[in-house]
């Protein structure tokens, strides 16, 4: 079986700009543009986004925000 790797977006509640840490990570934010997370997993994305939910490897601000 070969190796694939699925890339996948997470929108975020757009609550996460009150984060001052991502803020500064994000300096060109647009306003009005949604706000995202983009990882890579070898994991079906729909698994993938439940490990972050359950904070299994998880992305803080997709633990958090995610939608």
């Amino acid at each position: 079986m070969p190796d694939h790797h699925n890339v996948y977006v997470i929108e975020l509640n757009n609550d996460v700009l009150f984060e001052t840490k991502f803020k500064k990570a994000n300096p060109n934010y647009v306003t009005g543009k949604p706000c995202v997370y983009v990882g890579m997993t070898g994991h079906d994305p729909d698994t993938r986004f439940d490990q972050h939910k359950a904070g299994i490897k998880s992305n803080k601000y997709a633990m958090k925000y995610g939608l």
